[in-house]
């Protein structure tokens, strides 16, 4: 088990004061960039620096999943996504209000309730983790994922933030080899472990969320806008014609189901 030591608070401040809480865009960019291209390397800084889990969410994680939240809600709002036939389904404006809050609010309980995961599961691997090295960890790892999210804007590029997410899988295992207060020889057990609590936790947690939440997309308009694009695409179809090869198939079905009843006799 290492040990690293921290740096000393400015004279007149205090390690848990957060008086100059405030997201630094270039802050923000410049964080999810080193655990970006340097996962391995990066995260002794990390650990040493002195964040309180306020500073933490609210000078960095939280303003990058309020941006990525915005871009999905104009996408899905404004621009919408487009389907073949059905045409572009939009969502609602209301409840995609609703789900945009509460993805912010949600995105501030995971980390707060996987910082307390991962630190309980850390004593089970021979570690004491604390709560703040935790949701370094877990917020810093995730932080280029949320920053992603913009592409979410143009709903057709959502596929960048989830390869993003997969990288930032492996992000979170360079962070949990780097902890200082966990068994080095079992990190990948804590990495295992927390990952799969986490998964089923977080969940848990927005399944229920979500399933009080207001839907996005009216079912109705959906329904409505698939048979109207059904209509529009064989509207030119003549329907004497589309019967007759109908039954034409129909003849051939019943032709070689005699054949096979036949050769089974």
């Amino acid at each position: 088990m290492t040990s690293t030591s921290q740096t000393t608070a400015p004279e007149g401040s205090s390690p848990n004061s957060c008086n100059s809480c405030s997201p630094d865009p270039s802050k923000i960019l410049n964080r999810a960039k080193e655990v970006f291209l340097r996962p391995k390397e990066v995260w002794a800084n990390i650990y040493a620096e002195e964040l309180t889990l306020k500073q933490i969410l609210v000078e960095y994680y939280l303003p990058a999943v309020l941006l990525a939240s915005i871009c999905s809600f104009i996408g899905s709002v404004v621009i919408g996504t487009s389907f073949p036939i059905v045409g572009t389904i939009r969502a609602e404006v209301f409840p995609s209000i609703i789900h945009l809050i509460a993805r912010v609010g949600l995105s501030a309980l995971y980390i707060w309730l996987g910082a307390k995961i991962v630190s309980f599961l850390s004593t089970k691997f021979g570690g004491n983790v604390s709560e703040i090295n935790a949701a370094k960890a877990l917020a810093f790892s995730f932080l280029p994922v949320a920053l992603a999210g913009v592409f979410n804007l143009i709903p057709l590029l959502g596929f960048v933030t989830f390869f993003v997410g997969i990288y930032s899988l492996y992000i979170l295992y360079c962070s949990f080899s780097s902890l200082p207060e966990a068994s080095t020889a079992r990190t990948t057990g804590l990495y295992l472990t927390s990952l799969v609590s986490l998964l089923i936790t977080f969940m848990i947690v927005g399944a229920i969320a979500f399933g009080v939440l207001p839907q996005q997309y009216d079912q109705r308009k959906t329904v409505q806008s698939l048979t109207n694009g059904l209509s529009e695409k064989f509207k030119g179809i003549d329907q004497e014609k589309a019967q007759s090869f109908l039954k034409q198939m129909q003849a051939i079905g019943e032709a070689a189901q005699r054949q096979q009843e036949q050769g089974a006799n």
